[in-house]
């Protein structure tokens, strides 16, 4: 009876030390589980696999576009220069018309009339009149409104405003009113016996 009894307590024993052994291989195996967890791997049928992405960070070189891209800067200061240093100086050209001459009583006579301001009033009218006229000719043999200079494409356009005395240039006349008279650099005008000199002026500034 008591052989029988010692048996079993036994092979009870050694069923238990086995169960323990199995769990304990179980216990590593799931702890070998969470350390390749913990690395990004799993390791499953004895085959590694990624379970998460591989990120790999890298440093942007100083100019790369992408700091560009997203406002990163440069990474490194770049020396500031004063517009004066690479900025060439701007400059302006100007044109102006320049009349001069002497009047009938032998006193001279001259206005010069920006090409811009010509073009700002569309257009510039010369007579005797100060109420009627932008630029006065003291003198009789001219109308209260004689000439009307204008600036086109094609340059200084004049017209006789249907003037007494009538105009010339370098002494052919053209009827009143009529259009597209250009004046040229040093041609000679003649309103009434009033004989002026045309002088187109350019010039540069800085």
């Amino acid at each position: 009876m008591y052989s029988s009894t010692q048996t079993d307590s036994d092979t009870q024993l050694s069923r238990l030390e086995e169960r323990a052994a199995e769990l304990a291989d179980e216990l590593s195996r799931i702890r070998e589980l969470m350390d390749s967890l913990r690395n990004g791997e799993a390791k499953e049928g004895g085959v590694a696999s990624s379970t998460a992405p591989q990120i790999y960070l890298q440093p942007l070189r100083p100019y790369d576009r992408l700091r560009t891209k997203w406002n990163l800067g440069t990474g490194l200061g770049i020396p500031s220069v004063r517009p004066s240093e690479h900025q060439l100086p701007t400059t302006t050209t100007s044109t102006s018309l320049r009349l001069f001459g002497l009047l009938a009583d032998g006193s001279p006579w001259e206005c010069r009339l920006d090409f811009a301001d010509i073009a700002h009033r569309g257009g510039i009218c010369l007579g005797r009149d100060a109420e009627a006229a932008d630029i006065v000719i003291p003198d009789s043999g001219i109308s209260r409104e004689h000439l009307r200079i204008l600036l086109t494409e094609q340059g200084v356009e004049i017209s006789d405003l249907n003037s007494t005395n009538g105009t010339t240039i370098n002494g052919v006349p053209f009827p009143p009113y009529q259009s597209g008279m250009i004046l040229q650099n040093g041609d000679t005008l003649t309103l009434g016996d009033v004989m002026l000199q045309a002088e187109i002026i350019r010039y540069t500034s800085h």
